[in-house]
């Protein structure tokens, strides 16, 4: 066997891991909650009432559903198209609303 070609294996058996997947949202999850960022809110006024948007729960959740998505994707699985449409349509929303 060739050396070169049991490192490359050995990465793509890894990066193909479904313990990746949850690696990487436990780890956005945890790091997210240490430096309180799910405590960011964006307060606005609508048609004279106020409101508070929970920014940084949502931030967070975009954020997990755009790695698993990618991860879907970079995998061939369709699930990944859906999830990245709904995410999508998420960060659109958020952009709305820090705009008006």
């Amino acid at each position: 066997m060739n050396h070169k070609t049991d490192w490359v294996q050995a990465v793509k058996k890894i990066t193909n891991s479904n313990y990746l997947d949850f690696i990487g949202v436990a780890l956005v999850l945890v790091v997210s909650l240490i430096l309180n960022y799910h405590n960011t809110t964006y307060n606005f006024t609508w048609n004279k009432n106020s409101y508070v948007f929970l920014l940084g729960y949502v931030s967070i959740l975009s954020t997990c559903f755009s790695m698993t998505a990618t991860r879907f994707v970079t995998k061939k699985n369709n699930l990944g198209n859906l999830i990245h449409t709904f995410n999508t349509m998420v960060a659109g929303t958020i952009d709305f609303l820090l705009v008006i």
